[in-house]
């Protein structure tokens, strides 16, 4: 089979380990079928449906995965494998509800109004993915790096996110009510109108965010690091503030000497 040729497939199929780089499978219905090992890189899986689909190891960078659905497949590498390379993949608008895509690499890809709700993507790599609007509603992302990662206005309500890296991502208008960050790493994120209303921050370090306008109402901030960060017109209302908190801007956003 040639790279641009298209592949018709209908129900499950066992292509594990198959070459199948650059191939045509838009619109093909796979659920179930099994995929690990297999080389899909710039393949087009474009309003594919892998439903339950296993894709262990699979290599699906710069694949098109555009509208396709995911919902409980499963990308997570088994002991000692290969985790699923979906590096500068399209996502978007994709159905992935309850993936596992653990430890995946995820750097530069497209993700933005995806459906990542449930999903399971501990340590996987987010670095730099443009994830606009999308949803990651109660996923268990611990450790995951997502540093530079663009996040306007992606849902991450009741999202697990302790350890996180999310240093210097844009996170302007989410929603992260609810959400564990302790221990996250947010410095210099922008989270400019973000919703953190009763989110764990225990930990976490905002040193040089910019939290403009954001609502930190019973946010628990004990012993996270403010320093330099931007606080202007925030809403702090009922927000725990015990432990080693570390604040050495005020809520104007006006430098001040440290003691």
């Amino acid at each position: 089979m040639t790279a641009s040729a298209a592949l018709e497939l209908s129900g499950v199929a066992d292509l594990a380990d198959a070459a199948l780089a650059g191939a045509d499978l838009s619109r093909s219905m796979l659920r179930g079928s099994h995929f690990d090992r297999c080389n899909l890189s710039a393949a087009n899986l474009s309003r594919a449906d892998l439903t339950e689909a296993t894709l262990t190891g699979a290599n699906l960078r710069k694949a098109n995965l555009g509208r396709a659905t995911l919902t409980r497949a499963r990308l997570c590498p088994a002991e000692d494998a290969a985790p699923a390379d979906l590096r500068e993949a399209s996502l978007e608008r994709a159905t992935l509800i309850g993936v596992d895509l653990s430890r995946a690499l995820l750097a530069k890809a497209v993700l933005s109004r995806a459906d990542l709700t449930d999903a399971h993507l501990p340590e996987a790599l987010l670095a730099g993915v443009d994830a606009g609007q999308a949803d990651f509603t109660r996923a268990a992302m611990p450790r995951v790096d997502a540093t530079g990662a663009a996040l306007i206005e992606a849902n991450f309500t009741k999202a697990d996110l302790p350890g996180a890296n999310l240093a210097g991502a844009n996170l302007t208008g989410a929603n992260l009510t609810g959400a564990n960050l302790a221990g996250a790493n947010l410095s210099g994120a922008i989270l400019t109108g973000a919703n953190l209303t009763s989110a764990d921050l225990t930990g976490a370090s905002l040193a040089g965010a910019t939290l403009r306008k954001a609502t930190l109402t019973r946010t628990n901030l004990a012993g996270v690091d403010l320093l330099g960060a931007d606080l202007t017109d925030a809403d702090l209302s009922e927000a725990s503030l015990f432990g080693d908190l570390q604040l050495r801007e005020d809520l104007t956003g006006d430098s001040r000497p440290s003691a």
